[in-house]
């Protein structure tokens, strides 16, 4: 979400005034030309502080609308649609549409109810939103999109296999902050051994650590880490944990894998909303192998890999030896698919978007 939301400013910021409320530390991410207000990063801080900031920034100039970047500010938007009679938008990532709450559900979803226009980020999402009476007329499928693939990236897959001691072993990947929705215990018990047994020369590289301020930061890092001691030796000895690690080796890892796993589970309360790691791979020419949950379908398909029934390790452990059977991925037009999921794409539908909404009248 953080990254859509970064994007989300830098294309406003081509087109118009753009002023932010965001948390600490996020002007040094942001267009210069951008009028940023930060608040405290907490989630409590934040809602209250950013309320504050808003009523005062819209004290002392006009705006023509407004967009908050989750269902959280929700309330935020209601009141200051109310107060300074201006257009609201707000961008639905799928947790923010079904949190376990009855707090959120009791004020939060009738708030969202009562925006201008609502972006939902898959037709999951738009789904979610409509199952709790989020009006459709107002909804609108935008998925997020990459970056063009970093041209330089392919030319240190070499640097980055002796940095990390691969050799030119075939690499599977999990890009992600560990929660329990992601999967990657189950995977490592359920999938992991038989992929090995056909494939002993495989690694596994995990990029990531536990998440600890989502909306349902279930971490489940220790999970992992457990579930790794109930294998051999040697197969954990397969298993590869870079941490959090810079643009560039986050690139360069998308092109040295073979393979990116994604194998989120379909749990109560909780919601994979898209994908976006599934697209980044897709551009550096890696196919996902992924269950197909929540908005999943919306980044996994033919061209750029394979969704698999939610739960069924066997038919996910098949879908990856197969892949690593085909190291030059001939079967996938990764590239391709990619090119038609950019940042640019996305901001282009947005733009319309926010422009037919700043046209309109304000709604109640």
């Amino acid at each position: 979400m953080e990254r859509m939301m970064h994007e989300v400013v830098h294309g406003l910021a081509e087109y118009a005034d753009v002023s932010v409320i965001g948390p600490q530390g996020c002007s040094q991410y942001l267009p210069k030309s951008v009028n940023v207000r930060e608040a405290p990063s907490s989630l409590l801080g934040f809602l209250l502080i950013s309320s504050l900031k808003a009523i005062r920034i819209c004290r002392e100039q006009k705006f023509s609308i407004i967009i908050g970047g989750s269902g959280l500010v929700g309330p935020n938007l209601v009141l200051l649609k109310k107060v300074f009679r201006v257009r609201t938008a707000v961008f639905l990532h799928g947790l923010d549409v079904i949190a376990p709450s009855r707090i959120y559900q009791g004020i939060f979803i009738p708030s969202i109810r009562r925006t201008d226009r609502i972006f939902a980020n898959s037709r999951n999402t738009c789904r979610l939103a409509a199952e709790r009476d989020i009006p459709q007329n107002k909804m609108t499928v935008i998925n997020p999109g990459c970056h063009p693939p970093d041209p330089a990236a392919h030319s240190r897959v070499e640097a980055f296999r002796t940095k990390h001691r691969l050799g030119d072993k075939l690499c599977l990947l999990f890009v992600g902050r560990m929660t329990e929705r992601k999967g990657l215990s189950l995977f490592i018990t359920n999938a992991l051994p038989g992929i090995l047994e056909e494939h002993p020369e495989a690694l596994l590289l995990i990029v990531g650590d536990d998440a600890s301020d989502a909306l349902n930061s279930t971490g489940e890092k220790a999970k992992v880490l457990h579930n790794l001691d109930l294998l051999t030796p040697e197969q954990r000895s397969r298993v590869q944990f870079l941490g959090q690690v810079c643009d560039d080796e986050l690139n360069t890892s998308y092109a040295t894998a073979s393979v990116h796993i994604f194998p989120v589970l379909d749990i109560p309360g909780d919601v994979e909303g898209f994908g976006m790691v599934a697209i980044e791979a897709a551009s550096y020419g890696t196919p996902t192998v992924a269950f197909d949950v929540g908005g999943v379908s919306d980044a996994v398909g033919k061209q750029n890999g394979q969704l698999v029934a939610a739960g069924d390790y066997n038919a996910f452990k098949r879908a990856i030896t197969d892949t690593l059977r085909d190291p030059d991925k001939q079967h996938y037009n990764c590239n391709e698919n990619s090119s038609h999921s950019t940042w640019a794409q996305f901001n282009r539908e947005l733009r319309n978007q926010v422009e037919s909404t700043r046209g309109r009248k304000a709604g109640r």
